[in-house]
């Protein structure tokens, strides 16, 4: 009897201490995956916020933030509750010392003055006998600083390459800046008043018996250009209508799910562009 209790003993022994191990392996296995996936998601970039204490990052970018130069900060508001678009400015990595897993986190630090991002777009206008005249743009993005007669160009790839945070872009590389004079691109000129400056705009022409519509990037908006005074209605999927009246060039900017027609044509909300009947010839924006 009493050997056999000896032998249930040592089995509940033997069990528990297979249990233990058991967890014990379980956990190591836990740590790897979780170190491997940081360490993964870290060469790409991607910072693991579960396993980081945001509150000491806020807290160290505050204190970085008061010692920085007149004229320097953060392109980012350093608040908890902000770390989304913080994040979007951050450039993480990792190295591996002595087993120790040690995180870098970088954010930059701009100075004034900022620059006016404009895209250029032609317009025609209405010259005479159904010929509209337009600017043919060059330069289809420039980033002025009016206030210190500064300008620099831009291409979409390099702007692709910033940070774009809701209407603002920040950019790692250094563009060449240039002195706003008489010789700067036409479309500096024209953004920067230049009155009687225009020297280095060239110029084409389009035939179009119709108004011209044309789309910018802001959403449901249209420019247009006008041959002559021309009657407009409104409607919205809400019954309400309104009639308006339009002239020369100028910008229409519909709210809500509604349409805009005319005797040519049909603007809808949604992106979607019906022609009834147009005849025109666009030139190649």
């Amino acid at each position: 009897m009493e050997l056999q209790l000896a032998r249930y003993t040592q089995r509940e022994n033997l069990d528990e201490y297979s249990q233990i191990i058991l967890t014990i392996l379980t956990n190591l296995m836990t740590d790897v995956d979780r170190t491997e996936e940081y360490l993964v998601t870290v060469r790409k970039g991607i910072l693991r916020t579960s396993y980081l204490p945001l509150e000491h990052i806020i807290k160290d970018l505050r204190e970085a933030a008061s010692q920085l130069n007149r004229g320097l900060h953060f392109p980012f508001q350093i608040k908890l509750e902000n770390w989304h678009s913080i994040e979007k400015y951050t450039s993480v990595n990792a190295f591996v010392i002595n087993n120790y897993i040690f995180t870098t986190l970088r954010f930059p630090i701009i100075a004034y003055p900022t620059y006016k991002i404009i895209r250029a777009m032609p317009l025609p206008m209405y010259e005479l006998s159904n010929v509209f005249k337009f600017i043919k743009v060059i330069h289809p993005i420039i980033a002025i600083d009016k206030e210190n007669n500064h300008y620099t160009l831009l291409r979409e790839n390099e702007l692709k390459e910033c940070i774009h945070d809701i209407t603002m872009y920040t950019c790692e590389k250094n563009f060449p800046i240039y002195q706003t004079q008489s010789d700067a691109p036409c479309e500096v000129q024209i953004f920067t008043n230049m009155p009687g400056q225009l020297r280095n705009c060239e110029y084409g022409r389009v035939l179009a018996s119709t108004t011209l519509w044309i789309t910018p990037t802001e959403d449901r908006t249209w420019l247009y250009s006008a041959i002559k005074n021309q009657e407009c209605t409104i409607t919205c999927d809400d019954g309400l209508e309104e009639k308006i009246e339009i002239s020369k060039i100028g910008k229409i900017k519909l709210k809500g799910n509604c349409k805009l027609t005319t005797p040519d044509i049909i603007l809808k909300t949604n992106s979607q562009l019906e022609t009834r009947y147009i005849k025109t010839h666009l030139p190649e924006f």
